[in-house]
């Protein structure tokens, strides 16, 4: 799901093929827009019979305009065993509810997404608000509200921060606050512009106070330039696939890795997970700046699934489901809403839990994340085909978890009838839909184990009872005692005792010390002992958050002033260098995050360190190549004393990287280093996969030719493509070495030399029904590549007897080509090979070509 709250977000890719396949499916089946005004939906396997304005009841027997009671709601409703599901408020207290917040007291605020699908009529004001919900008898169900700010646009986040709340409404992120203390919000504050007004579905949203107690913003898809509203909009900060940080009492706004939609949590060791509609656990793992930090490789997005997503994901739904795309019945569609719970009315194994909505499948979806090496992965402690919430109420859309002061997990109900937007029907359906019917309901929930009774909550009244409350089992106390001391509630001289009696006293618990030491930085206080201490802890998630602050903390001080940029690397060689090779994943990630922006020998010894351990990973791979620009070489070389005889896919891409690295603009020196290695390595008779991957990495802006003209090189060069053959040519061999040397030849078999005729016959040997279908599709690639007319000519001759797959990669390989062109086009005029081998999308630029002999 995205920005908005009950809806099925996507990119506009994704829409447009969603949208062809719903028209196919509509027209397949006859269904004639405007006469029926119903959507196909899909209900184990078969149809049922309505959606939108016309959905029908549970019986199926008459169509419904009103939505379920509550009871009914609950009655119809499976949650996970030894769970209640309970009712919180509902209409008329609460209408199209999407987020919710608490303040210090515990008092819940719900911006109310009216405006939702088309947003007001012609000249009227907009229609969302924020109104806080009350329980007037102190039973936990709230009965009413009181509306505290009206006459938002289009607002669907909203936080309890700084004695207000902070409120999206794209363009604007706004501060609402309480002039005269008479329970309105009606001071409002532009704290930051330039979020792009998208689809409703498709606009900032989900403010959330991270580890640094700065604000994270998911950018919703809509992207945009965000700055503070008296900047120039050139000035401002661009989140277009990023998500945004922003500092409000330093006053700074930096891009975010990350690209969620309606979704944003932190877990208890700082880690940031987010959402979208296919995809409903994502994790961030790589900062912007290293993104940036190596021009010459690409480090991907640095985001990735932390659970099963699109196709690969499943929700087990008891409801009908109105998804756009029949082939997403079944999966995630509309995730949002995520959560990392914190609480202690789920039990203490929920801690750290994610919880998804999926309001299209009418379910609560719950992963358990783990550590996978850096990264992470995740499982479904629920029992198999069951979900941790999910409703035979189709009115059931929930769109936002979180967890609540009483411990319990809070659950948001959109409750309409229909949540899709009309932008994303099928033409001529959305006119047939009433999309408001249900503007009207909007429920609240809480899951809580059986048993356990809240514990009363009343909010610190001093720092000492703030720092206390680090202890409590319940993580939003926690986060709201850290929120309150950074604020300056206390007094400053109070606070700062408060935090380090805690800091020294040695019974303190690991994620009390956390705590302690990320109010310090938010108040300016945090010293460079104290990170040192916790970058040397026994505990990895205090290890963990030393590192991080030493790399990144704006409240660092030493002998009373900021650190300056010198000082800040300085710390950071210290921390970082020792904990590279740590048996945390996490921890080592984090330590090469931070020597990967130090250019100090120390930091080069600690990142080769680091490329030749064994416990090398993914992500930590991705981090030490964002810091090798001016030191490849010298990581080579320790990699090359530590190989091993079968690599990991990991450590294939380090090497490869690295050696893309030494060619980078002013590097000459990495360059001759790396390839003096391999000569020596030749000489010393040592050819290996190493040596195949490091000149696999250097070609791309090496030509071959270039490598082959060098006499000091020719020899050494002539081997490695010779043992690429080897390797590739091996049927027993690993796959992804096998690939390597494909790779290889394939840099090679240009050109009219000797050892390129070699290559180009090595590759046309691996074109067969005895190789794989991996093997022959890089093959048919790497010789479509290679520019010789005979061996592209053998490949088209050869392609109709081709797997499918293998002729699909040869004929877009030709198509890339456009030397290959005519000859392609010829053998499906003369009747070789049918017309269909083009695909669909690949014919229009055929068509529109300036060659006319083409067209």
């Amino acid at each position: 799901m995205t920005a908005s709250s009950a809806t099925i977000w996507r990119s506009s890719g994704q829409r447009r093929g969603l949208a062809r396949e719903v028209r196919r499916v509509i027209a397949s089946m006859a269904i004639v827009a405007g006469v029926t005004g119903l959507v196909p939906t899909m209900r184990g396997g078969g149809w049922p019979k309505a959606h939108g304005a016309e959905a029908a009841d549970q019986t199926g027997s008459r169509p419904s305009r009103e939505a379920p009671s509550t009871a009914d709601v609950i009655r119809s409703t499976q949650v996970a065993a030894g769970h209640e599901f309970e009712l919180v408020a509902s209409e008329p207290a609460v209408v199209d509810p999407v987020a919710v917040t608490f303040d210090e007291s515990g008092r819940p605020y719900v911006v109310e997404y009216r405006d939702y699908p088309s947003g007001p009529p012609a000249g009227s004001p907009p229609l969302s608000r924020v109104v806080r919900l009350d329980d007037g008898d102190g039973d936990g169900h709230y009965e009413s509200s009181t509306p505290v700010a009206e006459h938002l646009p289009f607002s669907q986040g909203i936080l309890a921060i700084r004695g207000g709340l902070l409120v999206t409404a794209s363009p604007d992120l706004l501060l609402l606050s309480d002039s005269d203390g008479d329970g309105s919000y009606d001071r409002r504050e532009t704290l930051a512009t330039g979020f792009r007004v998208g689809n409703p579905q498709l606009r900032a949203a989900c403010p959330a106070i991270g580890p640094d107690n700065a604000v994270w913003i998911t950018g919703g898809l809509s992207g945009g330039k965000v700055r503070h509203p008296s900047a120039l909009e050139d000035d401002g900060v661009s989140i277009d696939r990023r998500d945004v940080r922003i500092d409000l009492a330093r006053g700074t706004i930096r891009p975010a890795t990350g690209f969620g939609q309606f979704g944003n949590a932190f877990d208890a060791r700082g880690h940031r997970f987010t959402a979208s509609n296919r995809n409903p656990l994502m994790v961030s793992l790589l900062p912007p700046e290293a993104l940036a930090r190596n021009p010459l490789v690409d480090l991907g997005p640095g985001y990735a699934d932390a659970a099963p997503s699109g196709a690969d994901s499943r929700v087990a739904a008891v409801a009908a489901t109105n998804a756009t795309a029949i082939s997403h019945t079944g999966t995630h569609t509309s995730a949002c809403g995520l959560t990392i719970f914190h609480g202690d009315l789920l039990g203490p194994e929920a801690d750290g839990d994610a919880f998804t909505c999926e309001p299209v499948s009418h379910a609560v979806v719950r992963r358990r994340p783990a550590p996978l090496g850096a990264g992470f992965t995740s499982t479904h402690p629920e029992p198999l085909a069951t979900e941790f919430v999910a409703s035979a109420q189709t009115w059931f859309r929930p769109v936002f978890t979180t967890t609540a002061p009483d411990g319990s997990l809070w659950i948001v109900d959109f409750c309409r009838a229909s949540v899709e937007h009309p932008d994303y029907m099928p033409p001529g359906v959305a006119a047939t839909i009433d999309h408001r019917v249900g503007d009207h309901a909007g429920r609240i929930w809480r899951v809580r184990r059986s048993g356990p009774a809240p514990r009363p909550w009343s909010p610190p009244v001093t720092a000492a009872a703030a720092v206390a409350l680090f202890d409590d089992p319940n993580g939003w106390r926690r986060d709201t005692a850290q929120r309150l001391l950074v604020e300056g509630r206390f007094p400053r001289d109070q606070t700062e005792a408060a935090l380090r009696g805690r800091l020294d006293d040695p019974a303190c618990a690991p994620r009390a010390t956390i705590h302690a030491l990320r109010s310090l930085d938010g108040l300016s206080l945090l010293r460079t002992a104290d990170v040192e201490r916790a970058a040397g802890s026994d505990d990895a998630a205090v290890r963990e958050e030393g590192l991080r602050l030493a790399r990144e903390a704006d409240g660092l001080i030493a002998a009373g002033i900021p650190l300056d940029a010198d000082e800040r690397l300085g710390l950071v060689d210290a921390v970082a260098s020792r904990s590279v090779d740590d048996a945390d994943g996490q921890v080592r990630l984090a330590a090469i995050l931070g020597i990967a922006g130090s250019p100090s020998p120390a930091a080069t010894t600690a990142l080769m360190t680091a490329a030749a351990s064994p416990r090398l990973d993914e992500w930590t791979a991705r981090g030490i190549v964002s810091g090798a620009v001016g030191r490849s070489a010298m990581m080579l070389k320790q990699v090359a004393t530590e190989t091993m005889p079968l690599p990991t896919p990991t450590r294939l891409w380090l090497v490869e990287k690295l050696a893309t690295t030494t060619t980078a603009d002013g590097q000459a020196g990495d360059s001759r280093a790396v390839l003096e290695l391999l000569v020596d390595r030749q000489r010393a008779g040592i050819l290996d996969w190493f040596d195949v991957a490091v000149l696999a990495g250097l070609t791309p802006r090496r030509p071959m030719a270039t490598l082959l003209a060098d006499p000091a090189t020719f020899g050494a060069i002539a081997a490695i493509v010779g043992r690429a053959g080897e390797l590739a040519a091996e049927v027993d061999g690993q796959s992804d070495v096998r690939l390597l040397g494909i790779r290889l030849l394939g840099a090679a078999a240009g050109g009219e030399g000797d050892l390129a005729v070699e290559a180009r016959g090595r590759l046309a040997a691996l074109v067969g029904a005895r190789e794989p279908e991996g093997i022959q599709r890089e093959a048919v690639r790497a010789l479509v590549s290679s520019g010789d007319e005979e061996r592209i000519r053998a490949v088209i001759d050869a392609a109709a007897q081709l797997e499918p797959a293998v002729r699909a990669a040869a004929v877009s390989a030709l198509l890339d080509r456009p030397p290959s062109l005519p000859l392609l086009l010829s053998a499906i005029e003369q009747g070789a090979l049918p017309a269909g081998v083009v695909a669909l999308e690949r014919r229009k630029p055929l068509l529109d070509s300036a060659d006319t002999a083409v067209r």
